[in-house]
């Protein structure tokens, strides 16, 4: 599968022009949604770019994107859109956002999502790979009948930028790539030395997060649903405390994974994390996201039932 890694040796950080430019793109793209405006959304995005929207389809060119958020903003005008964090490497750039909306029955549906993008040389998107999960409000507007539910996330009217170039991460990024095999080779004594004493792991297709030493252990045995699992790495990128990573998970589903039942079939998902360190190189939180449509229709449980 290609390969790209963006490790510090390698990376240019962006200059003052590129960053700004990346930061205005996302104001607009943030404001744009906020007040309905499917055109100025857009409008960021270049005339041929592509949207890959794991387990949802994929968009081509900025004609469909634009209509693909009419849609969105017909169905859910009220939405409220956010970033918490945007990571800058160059012409790479990652953005954890939220999204909360009222329907026209009464019940709200909220959700958090990763996106990967890669700006071209006029500023503008050119390619972006969104992670989001399509049972989140599914199961908050009653669709998943009595299945748990995630509550909906808390929006903040300002977001963290963070700007490749620490000192660690180089380190860091050697650390998450320890963990992803520890992981895969079901190795929990490793898993436990790579993680700070007290972390917060988050698997946004779960209902349910995971804190301190019983959940990181909880958060582990989860993961042994995933049998022979490897996690094929298409992205990394380092910027400051944080490893971005996003590739392709495959294995055998042997137990249930959120609201996912085993089966004797292969599956292939796509799987993006955001790994945060501390000084010492530890691992003090993690938020992973997929699509558990994607990893149903992989298992041939699509729709869920």
């Amino acid at each position: 599968m290609w390969h790209r890694v963006i490790p510090v040796a390698f990376l240019i950080a962006a200059g003052s022009t590129q960053l700004e430019g990346q930061k205005a793109a996302l104001q607009t793209m943030r404001d744009s949604v906020n007040r309905g405006d499917a055109r100025a959304y857009a409008s960021v995005y270049s005339p041929s770019a592509t949207i890959s929207i794991f387990g949802g389809g994929e968009l081509r060119g900025r004609s469909a994107i634009e209509q693909h958020e009419v849609e969105l903003l017909q169905q859910f005008p009220k939405a409220r859109f956010e970033f918490y964090d945007v990571w800058h490497g160059g012409s790479q750039v990652v953005a954890h956002y939220a999204v909360n909306a009222p329907t026209a029955a009464g019940p709200s549906m909220g959700h958090e999502g990763l996106l990967f993008f890669t700006f071209n040389a006029a500023g503008e998107i050119e390619r972006e790979n969104r992670y989001q999960d399509s049972l989140t409000p599914m199961a908050q507007l009653g669709a998943l009948g009595n299945a748990p539910r995630r509550p909906l996330p808390k929006l903040t009217a300002d977001w963290r930028s963070h700007e490749s170039g620490g000192a660690n991460e180089r380190r860091n990024v050697a650390t998450a790539r320890r963990l992803l095999t520890a992981v895969d080779e079901h190795r929990h004594a490793e898993v436990t030395s790579l993680l700070a004493a007290n972390p917060a792991i988050d698997e946004l297709m779960l209902a349910d997060t995971f804190a301190g030493a019983q959940g990181s252990r909880q958060w582990f045995d989860a993961l042994g649903a995933f049998a022979g699992s490897t996690f094929n790495l298409a992205t990394v990128i380092a910027a400051g405390r944080y490893v971005l990573l996003e590739g392709v998970l495959s294995g055998r589903l042997t137990a249930p994974f959120g609201l996912v039942k085993s089966s004797s079939r292969q599956f292939s998902v796509h799987r993006a994390a955001v790994l945060e360190f501390d000084d010492a190189g530890r691992v003090v939180s993690i938020k992973a996201f997929m699509n558990g449509k994607e990893l149903a229709a992989s298992v041939g449980q699509w729709p869920i039932r």
